[in-house]
């Protein structure tokens, strides 16, 4: 018994036993794995409300006119930090436009009547630091996807129009607050 050459049957079928699980088990499980799942789908849909919420506010801080720049520095800041995934992307073709944009955002206007009708040193910095920021971010989104050949950002925003137009196709008969729901393209 002691080399491990002879197993007393009584042991071995209490061994058994104790492996197999009892429906009630097998149930508490099943639960815990739709849980797990549910809250997978809720952290990913936050992720894309918060990527959506900071798009929206990046417009609203660049506007046109009166741009604050110093908080679309700060929330080109914070989507940098966004873990955002491919089908977000996908969903809402009109973030990666938005990256496109402000890859050539050149500030306010400047008036010539004003007294002072250049820019300051630290405009100029926060300028140059939001078309850095939006050309990282354009790169960190275009390697989310893996594609056949090389893009550039202009062709990939296409590509994501494409996709997107294949998502609206495919989603066309959903009622919207399903599609809304959705993480993953829907086969």
């Amino acid at each position: 018994v002691e080399l491990g050459q002879f197993i007393p049957e009584e042991l071995i079928q209490e061994l058994k036993a104790k492996t197999e699980l009892t429906e009630e088990e097998k149930q508490d499980l099943r639960r815990a794995a739709q849980l797990k799942i549910r809250r997978e789908k809720l952290a990913w849909l936050r992720r894309e409300d918060e990527m959506l919420e900071t798009d929206f506010k990046i417009k609203k801080a660049l506007q046109f006119q009166n741009p604050d720049i110093e908080e679309g520095v700060k929330l080109l800041q914070k989507l940098l930090q966004l873990e955002v995934e491919s089908f977000m992307v996908v969903k809402n073709p009109q973030f990666f436009d938005t990256l496109l944009k402000l890859k050539r955002y050149n500030g306010p206007k400047l008036d010539p009547k004003q007294p002072n009708p250049n820019r300051t040193e630290k405009e100029k910095r926060h300028i140059e630091s939001i078309q850095t920021m939006a050309d990282t971010m354009s790169k960190k989104v275009m390697a989310l996807f893996t594609l056949k050949k090389s893009h550039t950002p202009q062709s990939f925003f296409e590509f994501i129009q494409e996709r997107n137009a294949e998502f609206l196709e495919k989603t066309k008969n959903m009622p919207e607050q399903k599609m809304l729901l959705l993480t993953e393209m829907p086969n």
